[in-house]
């Protein structure tokens, strides 16, 4: 037989379940339960949605009760059982809650070390490689900046050459151009003395105020000693050593290398026709220039004057870089073991050129 359903503790699916009770009156019973505390047999009638009818019904047929049911001593024993039960599954949910936990727990660790530890890795490498950049930027500057202060010294050198030739060169001027008016008025040679005195500059009157007395007084004296000083050249053999040697500086263009190498030819080869002095001019600028390649498109259209090869050259030049985008040429240092022999076969080989030529302007 099912158990009456108690008024003043069912819940309200119980209330719900009973006959001809629905939401409605469940929800009324509720509510009355709640404003009267305790719901009895005299106050139930008060509930003006449930019909008396309805209420003599349910206590007709034993559904409903107002007092407790007091269990019997199995239907006790069952639920304190069940209710270990339940307590025994909420403990063992609960603990394999915290086991779940705590692997969840651990791997996430893992996993966030893992990360921390590939961060850590490739931080390192990203510095690494930083910094061997900046090394290797430093020691390029460093190159770089080596490299110029030897181009700096090199031209410093070469400009202090030069301006001493200059000088020189100036002065000797002077010194002719001074002697030339002192014969037409026809000048002593102490009015020479004292007018040169007042043309001499820079490191031509240093020479001058560092002479003996003797020697500053003797005009004459003094302007060969003055010769000997600032008009002396190198040897011819040594101007041609020179020129077979003679190569292109880093930063020297074409124009200023070919008068170079026109210098060297006319004064190493001083008794020889000046044609034949241009023509070893020619050769050597077209061995020395640095671009190889444009100074073999060059020799190999002869050119007939060192002015000539300096335009095949510069238009050689200007040609490739069109074509290669300015690639550089690549350069093989040839050394001979016995260069006098070399200068000999060369100066022969320039010899039969001039011939040549020579012979073909005559046919």
């Amino acid at each position: 037989m099912t158990e009456p359903v108690n008024i003043n503790t069912a819940t309200f699916l119980q209330l719900k379940s009973l006959k001809g009770i629905g939401e409605a009156k469940a929800n009324a019973i509720l509510r009355a339960r709640e404003e009267k505390g305790t719901l009895t047999e005299d106050n139930i009638f008060d509930i003006t949605e449930i019909s008396s009818t309805l209420w003599a019904s349910l206590l007709k047929d034993n559904l409903i009760t107002f007092k407790a049911v007091k269990p019997s001593g199995e239907d006790l024993a069952s639920t304190v059982a069940l209710l270990r039960d339940k307590i025994s599954s909420i403990e063992k949910d609960r603990s394999d809650m915290v086991v779940s936990f705590q692997l969840q727990a651990d791997q996430l660790r893992e996993k966030n070390l893992a990360i921390l530890e590939q961060q850590r890795l490739q931080y390192e490498q990203e510095r690494d490689e930083y910094l061997q950049k900046v090394k290797q930027e430093l020691n390029h500057f460093r190159e770089m900046v080596e490299t110029k202060d030897k181009e700096l010294d090199r031209y410093h050198e070469k400009t202090e050459k030069m301006q001493s030739q200059i000088e020189q060169q100036e002065s000797l001027a002077r010194i002719q151009k001074f002697s030339t008016i002192a014969d037409r008025y026809k000048w002593t040679d102490e009015q020479r003395l004292f007018k040169l005195i007042e043309l001499l500059r820079d490191r031509a009157l240093k020479y001058y105020s560092n002479r003996v007395k003797s020697l500053q007084a003797n005009y004459k004296l003094f302007c060969q000693k003055f010769n000997e000083k600032f008009g002396k050249k190198e040897l011819p053999h040594i101007l041609r050593r020179l020129l077979q040697d003679l190569r292109q500086e880093n930063e020297e263009n074409l124009r200023d290398f070919a008068e170079r190498a026109q210098e060297l030819a006319v004064d190493g080869y001083p008794d020889t026709p000046e044609k034949f002095a241009e023509t070893l001019a020619t050769d050597a600028f077209l061995r020395g220039c640095l671009d190889k390649r444009a100074a073999l498109v060059a020799m190999d259209k002869n050119p007939e004057s060192l002015d000539q090869a300096v335009q095949f050259v510069r238009s050689a030049a200007a040609n490739q870089k069109v074509i290669m985008g300015g690639k550089k040429s690549e350069v093989k240092r040839v050394t001979f073991s016995d260069t006098e022999d070399v200068q000999e076969q060369e100066e022969e080989k320039f010899a039969v050129r001039v011939v040549e030529k020579d012979d073909d302007k005559k046919g």
